[in-house]
């Protein structure tokens, strides 16, 4: 009976043994089902994460691509308006030298027929005065319109510093931002 008894008693606790690990194993399993579907969501996030940050980069490139092009072609616009309009003062430069050597010449012969007037006898010196106060308004108009145009010189010469200094900073940070990208 003893031998019986410790028989099924020990075939028992091993049944109660197996049902405990089968019942282990069967949680582990559902453990390992819950951790697997976790994992393949948190892969699906990231793999959706990931495209869109291709996206994003791709998009950034094709913009900054833009923007360079953008860049080189308003700089290009910018020198040649630029250099356009200092051509053009320099040709106005010119054209007032020329005049002012036609009207120094006239000044000049002016002032040596008026001295050779005023050799001459005259009567009631109304000939010296006009002519001095015509000499003396044309030297006021010369030296105005020297002080207009040196100061238009000066100011498109800084506003040309100006802008290739505005030009260099874009194309820096244009720089910068290419190889932010690219890194």
């Amino acid at each position: 009976d003893e031998r019986l008894w410790s028989r099924t008693s020990g075939a028992e606790m091993s049944k109660q043994r197996n049902r405990e690990l089968e019942q282990q194993v069967q949680a582990l399993e559902h453990q390992s089902r819950l951790t697997s579907s976790a994992i393949e969501e948190s892969q699906k996030r990231q793999a959706t994460k990931l495209r869109r940050s291709e996206h994003a980069i791709e998009e950034a490139v094709r913009r900054l691509a833009k923007v360079e092009e953008q860049s080189r072609n308003g700089v290009q616009q910018r020198d040649s308006y630029l250099e356009a309009r200092v051509n053009s003062a320099e040709q106005l430069l010119e054209q007032l030298s020329v005049d002012m050597r036609d009207m120094q010449m006239q000044l000049d012969d002016g002032f040596a027929a008026a001295t050779g007037n005023m050799a001459l006898p005259q009567d009631g010196g109304g000939v010296n005065d006009d002519f001095s106060n015509s000499l003396n308004d044309a030297m006021r108009t010369v030296a105005t319109l020297d002080r207009r145009l040196t100061g238009q010189v000066e100011e498109m010469s800084s506003t040309l510093a100006s802008l290739r200094v505005k030009v260099d900073g874009q194309l820096s940070r244009v720089g910068t931002l290419a190889e932010r990208l690219e890194t």
